[in-house]
């Protein structure tokens, strides 16, 4: 589990889902920022700088190529449905920041 994760942005139309994206990464020691939908997380990106990893709903994968021109390692939450498997959010969330810049 790490101890600084840094910054995860998390995009989901779904507020109840962000909220426990949110709650599992910052328990986990990463700094969550979350919007709804993938104008945000683009505006988001280009003003606020390079998160970690990125967490998608599926609505939001047509902007999956976009972020990866961008660097920035996606986790497609689609398959994940609340509640969350932890360890296997988990490690995917590890496993993407592993390779970010």
């Amino acid at each position: 589990m790490p101890t600084n994760g840094g910054n995860i942005l998390v995009i989901d139309e779904d507020e109840a889902r962000r909220s426990a994206l949110k709650e599992i990464l910052r328990a986990a020691g990463y700094r969550v920022f979350t919007v709804d939908d993938g104008t945000e997380g683009r505006r988001w990106l280009l003003t606020l700088g390079q998160p970690k990893a990125i967490l998608i709903d599926e609505a939001s994968v047509g902007l999956k190529e976009f972020f990866a021109k961008a660097k920035v390692p996606v986790v497609v939450t689609a398959g994940l449905e609340s509640p969350f498997d932890e360890k296997r959010l988990l490690a995917l969330v590890e496993e993407a920041c592993a390779t970010s810049p």
